[in-house]
């Protein structure tokens, strides 16, 4: 699915946040894992409805209604959004991830004090919400799909990179799609819903991480949804899943390392500059520390992560098959990058650990890359305490700690109070 998803639409995914609450924050770093929310049990389950409407015309809707069972992770582009702070986070986080073109998840049976993991999805990432308006349904401009009762309207919603374009363009992407990928019109339709809000939220340029248990690859997940407290509906309970980032690994003695090109060059900028007699390339000083260790070794050239624009980090992630091994890994790739100071790279050392500029990060665990403290009338403390908390895990101890440049405003008292 996620091929035919690509070939429709080919986004290239930024750096994404999660806004969320700081009781939220503090499980997503301990657990090291996310958790998806069926999107019927949401805070806009009403977008479903919206989805059918918009996609499937009004038609067809029992089959829909028996077969959706998408769980998601929102997303959103901005990282200081006030309506965010708001509606989803409030005294909360908003929690900076960098997802590569494609990622491994896994699923981890609820309540399960093993972690043990249900199964594995491979080639998910975030797609891009489309925003629409149901009352267009109400215009005779509509497009019939092929000879089925499917009906796309023709409403302008918000496409890639923030363009316009219409239901109906959206429609031609559909049926291109499905034939290429061997789905049905009608399949893949169904797949769209999870992504379609109304065009009231569009400034909240939302992308969503879907695992769509429908579909038949992904039912033997359902063993492993659980139920939390529903905060939208007291004395309810929601279903969810927990996501795990990354294969599970071997056990083996193994690692891998996402060495960028740009990294490469600047080694080798260093060494010359600095007029290094017998130059060594950064992979060969990468694999002397690890040799200390023992484990196998493998380069790879990855491709790009999601980058905000005029972001000059060098992002290196290393993948462990014995999670045993994962820290002394960590460490012996830092102590390798040492030498890459402010003379190679530009501006100020940040971290001497990890050499200037250039982050090493476990790609075993989501790719959280910043944590920025919402409008909180005691904002410093936040910031101290989770720069504290992160500074003594290694594996997020390079993670930034930042605060929301939107001021605090206490909620405005009711009458009476």
């Amino acid at each position: 699915m996620a091929a035919v998803l690509d070939k429709a639409f080919r986004p290239a995914v930024p750096r994404l946040f999660h806004y969320t609450t700081l009781d939220t924050m503090w499980k997503i770093l301990e657990g090291q894992e996310l958790w998806a929310t069926h999107a019927r049990f949401s805070n806009d389950a009403q977008e479903v409805e919206l989805g059918k409407k918009l996609l499937l015309g009004g038609t067809k809707t029992d089959s829909v209604d028996e077969l959706f069972n998408p769980f998601v992770v929102c997303l959103c582009e901005n990282g200081d959004l006030l309506s965010q702070w708001r509606a989803y986070a409030r005294d909360g986080v908003a929690i900076e991830l960098a997802f590569p073109p494609s990622s491994t998840v896994r699923i981890i049976k609820d309540q399960d004090q093993d972690q043990k993991v249900t199964g594995e999805i491979d080639g998910l990432r975030p797609y891009r919400v489309f925003y629409g308006d149901a009352a267009v349904l109400n215009d005779s401009d509509q497009t019939h799909i092929a000879d089925s009762q499917i009906v796309i309207s023709s409403a302008a919603v918000t496409g890639d990179g923030g363009s316009v374009i219409k239901v109906s363009e959206l429609g031609e992407r559909v049926r291109s799609a499905a034939e290429t990928g061997g789905l049905s019109e009608d399949d893949l339709l169904k797949a769209l819903l999870p992504y379609v809000k109304s065009s009231g939220f569009k400034e909240e340029s939302e992308w969503r991480l879907v695992v769509d248990l429908s579909l038949p690859d992904f039912a033997r997940f359902r063993q492993a949804i659980g139920y939390q407290d529903n905060p939208n509906l007291p004395s309810t309970r929601r279903p969810y899943l927990r996501l795990k980032y990354g294969a599970a690994g071997s056990g083996a003695d193994g690692v891998t390392v996402d060495v960028p090109q740009k990294v490469s060059r600047a080694w080798s900028d260093f060494q010359r500059k600095t007029g290094t007699t017998k130059a060594t390339g950064l992979k060969k000083e990468v694999l002397r520390e690890l040799g200390k260790l023992g484990p196998p070794v493998k380069f790879r050239t990855p491709p790009g992560y999601g980058r905000r624009s005029g972001d000059e980090t060098y992002d290196i992630s290393i993948i462990t098959e014995n999670a045993k091994d994962a820290e002394a890994v960590f460490e012996a790739v830092g102590a390798a990058l040492l030498p890459l100071t402010s003379e190679s790279l530009g501006g100020e050392a940040t971290d001497p650990a990890l050499g200037n500029k250039v982050n090493v990060w476990w790609g075993n665990v989501w790719p959280i890359r910043s944590i920025r403290v919402g409008p909180h009338p005691r904002i410093d403390e936040v910031k101290e305490a989770i720069t504290h908390y992160c500074s003594t895990q290694w594996w997020i101890r390079q993670v930034k700690v930042v605060g929301s440049s939107i001021p605090y405003r206490p909620p405005r008292r009711q009458a009476g109070e």
